[in-house]
């Protein structure tokens, strides 16, 4: 009977220390699961955020700047984000930055740290409810909050680059300004036509632009909507001074 409770209890042992030492090897299969899609979340989302906000912020990624870059971002995602400073904080119900750090303050201080990553794709991860096991889960999250931005304003002038939503255009050439001065009444309205470099990552070409048309841009309609300054029958416009307005706008 003894030698029979004795072998139970020697069994019992055994699986409880094989239990524990399989649950420690899942335990950092996960860990390191964890910390490769965390940095394969970051790169993804700093990526796609310099396309479509155009261009990288000089100091990196901080809540604000990704929220800009990503609209199904939401306040309540950063709460407890890492930065290389601090850490952003939720407080009735209004996003705020800690400070962690006694050295002097830099210009970065509140962009994210790569911690702060991994706690970001966490909160997204519980608050989308979606499970991040690996890189193609990241993919679903990341495809879940970004939903834009679609539509931007851009403004230059003669020589001058503006960027949005990862394109660059560069006005080079006024072809045409037959628009009606503003101190004389005109049968025709007039036009503005101008030829412009247009580039994104993979593609540049000249686009003649003419105001108020759509021009098709790989998978963009781009629209020149103002022209400043207005003519006046007396003043002529110096190249310098001209200032164009276009609209960008995803079209799929």
């Amino acid at each position: 009977m003894k030698r029979s409770v004795i072998l139970t209890s020697l069994g019992l042992i055994v699986l409880l220390f094989l239990a524990g030492l399989i649950f420690a090897n899942r335990q950092e299969k996960n860990d390191g699961a964890d910390v490769a899609t965390s940095e394969y979340f970051a790169d993804q989302i700093q990526k796609i955020g310099i396309n479509n906000l155009g261009a990288m912020p000089i100091e990196g990624f901080d809540a604000g700047i990704l929220m800009q870059a990503f609209e199904g971002l939401k306040e309540e995602d950063f709460n407890n984000v890492e930065t290389f400073e601090g850490k952003y904080l939720l407080r009735n119900g209004e996003l705020v930055f800690e400070r962690t750090q006694s050295q002097p303050i830099s210009s970065a201080e509140k962009t994210l740290s790569e911690k702060g990553y991994k706690t970001l794709i966490a909160n997204l991860s519980s608050r989308l409810n979606l499970q991040v096991a690996d890189k193609a889960d990241v993919d679903k999250i990341i495809s879940k909050i970004n939903s834009g931005p679609t539509k931007a304003f851009v403004q230059a002038g003669i020589g001058q680059a503006a960027s949005a939503l990862g394109v660059t255009i560069t006005p080079a050439k006024i072809l045409e300004d037959s628009r009606c001065p503003v101190d004389v009444q005109c049968i025709w309205a007039g036009q503005v036509r101008l030829e412009a470099q247009v580039k994104n990552q993979s593609v540049e070409k000249k686009v003649e632009f003419k105001s108020g048309s759509p021009v098709a841009f790989e998978n963009f309609e781009i629209t020149l909507t103002e022209v400043r300054p207005e003519p006046r029958s007396q003043k002529k416009i110096e190249t310098a001074d001209y200032i164009f307005t276009f609209e960008l706008k995803k079209i799929n």
